[in-house]
């Protein structure tokens, strides 16, 4: 019977963590025109910004509770004030010794090998298992001045395209369409002169794909430091090896 218990416990927890790995995650951007950034675990939404306002109570204008609260700004006061007398003199900081600094060279270096060891890999796992539901982009700008139309148009014209080539990389992406159209639209207004845009788009994973990404992008960081590491004790090694010879010749 113990062993029965034990085997459904073990089950149970299998079946549970099972779940949670295919939980989806899923983050929206809505402009339509109110800004808002709702995140979908599963079936439960919850809205991040804009932030639900508190209904306003005729408790909450009560004398006890403006009473309570200055108690208890005093409390909070009264507890800094001891804090602060407690608090031991604070010794005079010794000098440091200023350790030499790394060539700027180096510090660029070090930097493009860690992105291209680790962050690269990373993103492209990342990339694999993100998907992108894209429900509309519509933008119309209309300005007072035609030549601020005219740049302000083929700049959002421009970095909608860098968008979407940076999209079109991306296996899981998908574009509503309406009678064949995308709903992806760039607009200029001389006439209304009036600006206005509306977007609606989904990014979704799960949570096993968010650590496996994790799991990756630390497995590249242990390998690329243990790397780094070797390659500095060689380097010491052979510095010590030439004054050594240095030595030598010198006597």
């Amino acid at each position: 019977m113990r062993k029965l218990t034990a085997l459904y416990i073990v089950l149970a927890l299998l079946c549970l963590f099972f779940l949670i790995a295919v939980i989806p995650l899923t983050v929206e951007i809505i402009a339509d025109p109110d800004f808002s950034l709702n995140v979908c675990i599963s079936f439960i939404k919850l809205k991040l910004v804009p932030k639900k306002e508190k209904p306003v109570k005729l408790s909450d204008f009560r004398i006890d509770r403006f009473r309570k609260k200055r108690l208890k700004e005093e409390k909070k006061k009264l507890k800094k004030h001891k804090k602060a007398d407690k608090k031991p003199a604070e010794k005079p900081e010794e000098p440091k010794e200023e350790k030499p600094k790394e060539p700027l060279t180096k510090k660029v270096t070090s930097v493009l090998d860690l992105v291209r060891n680790v962050v690269l890999d990373t993103v492209r796992k990342f990339g694999k298992y993100l998907k992108v539901r894209i429900s509309f982009i519509d933008v119309n700008i209309g300005c007072e001045d035609p030549y601020d139309t005219a740049m302000i148009y083929g700049a959002v014209c421009q970095s909608v395209a860098v968008i979407s080539e940076l999209l079109s990389g991306l296996k899981n992406v998908k574009i509503k369409e309406t009678d064949g159209i995308r709903n992806v639209a760039v607009r200029s207004d001389f006439i209304n002169r009036k600006t206005s845009f509306r977007v609606h788009i989904a990014f979704s994973i799960r949570v096993w794909q968010i650590v496996s990404v994790g799991a990756t992008g630390l497995i590249r960081y242990v390998k690329y430091k243990a790397g780094s590491t070797k390659k500095k004790n060689k380097r010491s090694k052979a510095g010590g090896n030439t004054e050594c010879q240095k030595t030598k010749s010198a006597e």
